[in-house]
């Protein structure tokens, strides 16, 4: 396995921050900063202000300072998944957003979370940005979301970034009179047939050209394994490699799913190479476990729960319950798929620059975060969002994880 110069990754850590983990790390010229609060959410906030505006101005103000150091600013985000606690908070935040992003806001996803990293934080952010280099810049497309501004596409070399789709088409519905019909499939089929198409279209892009897809969903109980029967219908030859997250509220009611994806421009040199692992069970939705995408390599979501929802973490003596964490267990076993992809991508687990768990209870975090200081170090940006109204998605799992990798592409002649 090839090691990559630690000079190339750069990790940006606060002065009193809570965290052993570095707020934001830059590799290449990407910025990823997965877990953006407001780490003084705890304090009183000052009489009579809009408690979602005031948060909103906390960790805007906190992320544009993590790009200034990185030698960067807000004009160069690509990328906002937002988190809330719950679904009150984003109006505040969506005016906010707009003073600080004035050439242009970024690529936007939100959700609602039962909890965040942080507590009593009401907003997180999960920012993917860019230093650019000479005569390098961000190019938007396809407009823009009439209702909060967001850009529906922005490119930066070969990559394009795409905000989250869904859709609340009336069409989507299923009679509630009659027995019949899926509404996650017919959401997911109006998403790829109609709104995702055409801002696709706008950028140059296809369906055959999105090297990343990450779905959010609200009922993932219930409409994990619909979205499954779809994937090959969409995705026929080349899948991209797939994300999957619970949610407790999306954007736009009733919708039930939202995809958030990056292609790979077409016209364009960089090309997207799947990353398959013998011996791993196979990766979430039937995508490759990782792919390349030029010197980044996007992790799938990782689990421990087999095809037919077994958990396949040895079930613990009950005598031994007081001693021993089932959480801790779970994420030694996804540590060491994790280090077996880095291995297969020929980079080191220490270039890691964002690991971001969902869990169904932040009571299970720290024994999680032990295994990760132990077998990763302190040094992966780590973002944790917990989602208690799907538990069970994943079988009796507690927890599920994705990563990227920098992995740079050895230069000819080295």
């Amino acid at each position: 396995m090839s090691s990559t110069p630690s000079n190339l990754i750069t990790r940006y850590r606060e002065a009193g921050d809570f965290s052993p983990f570095p707020v934001a790390a830059r590799a290449g010229n990407f910025l990823f900063a997965p877990c953006v609060t407001n780490t003084r959410a705890s304090d009183p906030r000052p009489l009579g202000t809009w408690r979602s505006r005031h948060e909103a101005r906390a960790v805007l103000e906190r992320l544009g300072g993590i790009m200034s150091k990185a030698g960067s600013s807000l004009d160069n985000v690509i990328n906002l998944i937002q988190s809330f606690d719950g679904r009150g908070q984003t109006a505040g935040y969506v005016e906010e957003r707009a003073l600080h992003f004035q050439n242009g806001v970024p690529t936007s996803t939100g959700t609602a979370a039962t909890r965040l990293a942080t507590p009593n934080a009401l907003i997180q952010l999960d920012a993917m940005g860019i230093i650019p280099g000479p005569g390098e810049s961000l190019e938007y497309l396809g407009g823009a979301s009439k209702a909060a501004k967001y850009s529906n596409a922005v490119r930066y070399g070969d990559l394009v970034f795409f905000a989250g789709v869904m859709t609340s088409a009336p069409e989507a519905r299923v009679d509630p009179d009659r027995w019949f019909g899926s509404a996650v499939k017919n959401e997911l089929r109006l998403i790829m047939e109609q709104s995702l198409a055409g801002v696709l279209k706008d950028s140059g892009c296809s369906a055959s050209d999105i090297a990343v897809a990450h779905f959010h969903l609200l009922h993932p109980c219930d409409d994990f394994g619909p979205l499954h029967e779809l994937i090959e219908e969409f995705f026929p030859t080349s899948k991209p490699v797939f994300m999957v997250s619970p949610s407790s509220g999306l954007g736009s009611l009733p919708g039930r799913i939202e995809i958030t994806p990056i292609a790979v421009h077409p016209q364009g040199k960089t090309r997207s190479t799947d990353i398959e692992v013998p011996g791993l069970p196979a990766a979430m939705l039937g995508g490759p476990h990782a792919k390349r995408v030029g010197d980044l390599v996007f992790i799938g979501t990782q689990h421990v729960v087999n095809e037919v929802g077994q958990n396949l973490v040895a079930k613990l003596d009950p005598r031994a319950s007081h001693l021993l964490d089932p959480t801790a267990q779970e994420m030694e076993l996804i540590v060491d798929r994790i280090k077996a992809i880095c291995e297969a991508a020929g980079a080191p687990t220490s270039n890691l620059v964002r690991l971001r768990l969902f869990v169904s209870d932040i009571s299970v975090v720290p024994a999680a975060i032990m295994v990760i200081r132990r077998r990763l170090g302190d040094d992966v940006p780590l973002a944790v969002v917990e989602d208690a109204q799907s538990a069970g998605w994943l079988g009796q799992s507690t927890i599920s994880a994705d990563a990227v990798l920098f992995a740079p592409t050895p230069k000819a002649g080295s």
